[in-house]
């Protein structure tokens, strides 16, 4: 109805190439599909929505790639514009500039009023401030104001403690402290939603193209892995290179264009003083129309690559008389920088001269003002080591400038280095989790500012300079824990029905072992939750007896020591061949897993014995012992040892805390001199560190340069306790993974086979891992 043709006539075309030309049935149907997805789906919904006074938001799947949303959205620009709030998905702490920049170009274009992303979804438990605010920061240049952070858990029990955790609720140590996260990001969404968006090249989104060679991997992968590279390539160099812009849906070209005035090209909300086809085989006739139209008020176009051939799949000459009054460049490079370098409103180096290509930077327009927001693109290679380097930042105009702290919300005024050929040029240092906010206002008086080499040379050294004393602290302290010391038993003996006892085997691997006996699901991501299921059907589940033996070594006595668990209702409790009375004594970590009183833990040998029924909605998982002891780890064996009262600065994981994941606060002792000091705490694995200095907070270290300014310490000794907040990655982490730097942590993390899979424990360094730096300012006489 659409095209006039039956699209059973043309089907082998949808998979195999036609010799010598492109197929336009092929085309076709990615034309519509993805149309009417856009219009069906997103567009219906978001109607619905309007109408009711509400937003529609989201996010689509699989938007990086032309070829990834060509295979699952058609387009996802086009599916943008049904949503009120267009939204993306972040997962594993990857990088996908693509992704934002399309819906960037959404909200530009539409005028919509937030940009949402839900953010650190598969990073595991060990993901710290660090990766938050590094993932975060480089969202917010690409225009996030509204963030949904994944994830908070209503309960941990059974798999769902396995969903991609962690949790930012009261499950994890430091969620009481995440206020620093969301305080910090809302200052910065509070700026960088003022005003309007400064994005001034408009490049024709390439998708389309991608229909054309969408056929076999065989015949046109190749092809096709190639449109990815350029798409990403160049919005990676039109990125590092300051260069805003947003990309120009063609299917939705006959809606948004505005026309032409005033050497804008009307995209929507948005005018554009240059427009780019890049790579691009097809063009709608639509998208010729404006493009003509645009070229002959005096625009400039730019074409990529290559001249398209067709226009709406169809061959032409049109594109190639039209590129003939335009500019063509070959690929992205120096020549197409000469091309742009006037509208790149910001310059970024390090030094004078290095070009800061590893940053990013969004500016934004409120009157005469603007908002300036900088930040890393990339995590630090070593996150532990401090590198500090000198950013230079050069804006068109004459500005005065305002530093907006967005982690503590004060702000300075920043003197420029110098006013030069009507630019403002600033410099700062510049460390590895450091973001740059600034609000820039007119100074048209300025005059240009001489640099110490112009005026003469550097100023003279003043009488007496500052230096530091490094103040004497031990490397081994008195410590406090937040939570008992746990013991995890996940690899029993275990006896199903009548058999006899098994050797031991790690408890997912018993689960699924019997769920394929019985022919249960296996509890993984791919299975519906345990309550949708009928619950008819659920009650026909046939109880089947398991048994669990956990051998526990000890070589100290200890007088009291609890077990945390899950579903106790359904468990049977031997302890030593006592039976233990199930009273609920609170719980462990998350409210669904609970804990029981056991009694003494003997020196020597200790048995527990866990009986309980098997079903399909049992969930088999690791039992804790709780309590006030120590713990040894050596391959796949454990020892109870003497409760941990002290530690020496470096992993605590072999000193007594291998699988303990709460906060430890380390009590120090200082001499005060009654001059301020300040302490760095570089190099720690915890999500972050808090320091008091005698009971009252002084702040938090979470950031490189890792610095902390105490204040004066009195005279004397001080006391400075030092808060490690821990995280559960040695607790309810995939503690027989082998391969420790994997983080995806979804639930066949848990599940790893082969050499990915060790029954010895996995565990992973934790703690503050060397003595914290405490300095004092002295005054050195001159010479």
């Amino acid at each position: 109805e659409t095209y006039g043709f039956d699209l059973l006539d043309f089907l082998p075309e949808l998979f195999y190439e036609r010799e010598g030309q492109y197929s336009r049935a092929r085309y076709c149907y990615h034309e519509l599909v993805s149309r009417l997805f856009a219009e069906s789906y997103c567009r219906q919904l978001g109607k619905w929505c309007e109408d009711n006074h509400i937003a529609l938001t989201g996010h689509l799947m699989k938007e990086p790639l032309l070829s990834s949303q060509c295979a699952y959205v058609g387009e996802t620009i086009r599916a943008y514009a049904g949503f009120q709030i267009p939204g993306m998905d972040l997962l594993c702490d990857q990088r996908e500039m693509t992704t934002a920049k399309q819906v960037q170009s959404a909200v530009h274009q539409f005028d919509r009023e937030a940009m949402i992303s839900e953010l650190y979804g598969v990073t595991n438990w060990s993901f710290d401030f660090r990766g938050h605010k590094l993932q975060g920061d480089w969202q917010a240049a690409l225009g996030v104001t509204m963030r949904a952070p994944h994830l908070a858990w209503t309960s941990m029990e059974g798999e769902a403690k396995r969903d991609y955790p962690a949790s930012i609720f009261y499950q994890s140590p430091w969620y009481q402290e995440y206020k620093l996260i969301e305080d910090y990001f809302a200052r910065i969404a509070a700026v960088m939603s003022r005003g309007q968006a400064m994005a001034n090249i408009g490049v024709i989104h390439p998708i389309e193209t991608c229909w054309l060679k969408w056929g076999t991997r065989e015949k046109t992968g190749e092809a096709i892995k190639e449109l990815d590279q350029r798409f990403v390539g160049l919005t990676d160099w039109l990125l590092k290179n300051c260069l805003d812009f947003d990309f120009i849906s063609e299917g939705l070209v006959p809606e948004l264009y505005k026309g032409t005035d005033q050497g804008k090209c009307h995209i929507g909300a948005m005018g554009y003083d240059i427009i780019l086809v890049p790579w691009m085989e097809t063009i709608k006739a639509s998208t010729m129309k404006m493009l003509r139209e645009w070229k002959e008020q005096g625009g400039t176009i730019i074409f990529l690559g290559n001249i398209p051939s067709c226009i709406d799949a169809e061959k032409s000459d049109e594109v190639t008389e039209l590129s003939k009054e335009c500019k063509i460049i070959g690929d992205t490079g120096t020549g197409l920088w000469e091309e742009l370098k006037e509208y790149a409103g910001v310059r970024l180096f390090y030094g004078d001269h290095e070009q800061a290509e590893d940053l990013l930077c969004q500016m934004r327009r409120e009157g005469s003002s603007r908002y300036l927001f900088i930040a890393h693109r990339d995590n630090p290679e070593k996150k532990h080591l401090v590198t500090r380097k000198r950013l230079t930042v050069r804006t068109k105009g004459l500005w005065n400038l305002t530093v907006l702290n967005p982690l503590d919300g004060t702000d300075h005024v920043l003197e420029a280095d110098r006013y030069i050929r009507g630019t403002t040029q600033c410099s700062l240092d510049w460390y590895d989790h450091d973001s740059l906010l600034m609000m820039l206002t007119p100074a048209p008086e300025a005059g240009r500012k001489l640099s110490a080499e112009e005026s003469g040379g550097e100023k003279a050294v003043l009488k007496g300079q500052a230096g530091v004393r490094e103040i004497p602290v031990e490397s081994r302290c008195s410590v406090t824990l937040s939570e008992p010391n746990v013991l995890v038993l996940d690899m029993p003996e275990y006896s199903f029905g009548d058999e006899p006892w098994q050797n031991q085997e790690e408890i997912l691997r018993i689960d699924n072992r019997l769920r394929t006996l019985l022919g249960y699901p296996l509890r993984t991501e791919a299975w519906p939750q345990p309550w949708t299921r009928d619950r008819e059907d659920s009650a026909k589940d046939t109880p089947y007896e398991i048994k669990l033996r956990y051998i526990i070594n000890s070589r100290v006595e200890i007088s009291s020591v609890k077990l945390g668990l899950e579903q106790p209702e359904e468990t049977r409790l031997l302890w030593n061949g006592s039976l233990i009375e199930m009273k609920d004594r609170g719980w462990y970590v998350d409210r669904r897993i609970r804990t029981v009183e056991l009694g003494s833990l003997k020196k020597g040998r200790n048995e527990l014995i866990l009986t309980r029924n098997f079903h399909e909605r049992a969930n088999l998982e690791a039992v804790y012992l709780l309590g006030d002891f120590g713990v040894k780890v050596r391959g796949r064996n454990t020892l109870v040892t003497e409760p941990v009262r002290e530690l020496d600065f470096g992993d605590w994981t072999t000193q007594g805390l291998p699988f303990y994941g709460g906060n430890v606060t380390y009590h120090m002792k200082a001499q005060g001199e009654g001059k301020p000091v300040q302490m760095e705490v570089s190099c720690f694995t915890t999500p972050l560190v808090r320091v008091d200095v005698d009971g009252s907070k002084q702040g938090i270290i979470a950031f490189s340069p890792y610095k902390l300014m105490l204040g004066s310490l009195k005279k004397g000794i001080t006391s400075i306790d030092i808060t490690a907040f821990g995280n559960w990655v040695n607790t309810f982490g995939a503690m027989h993974n082998t391969d420790m730097e994997d983080d995806r942590s979804s639930p066949d993390y848990w599940r790893t086979e082969g050499c990915g899979w060790s029954y010895e424990y996995c565990i992973r360094p934790s703690g503050i891992l060397k003595t914290p730096v405490l300095t004092a300012e002295i005054e050195i006489p001159s010479a």
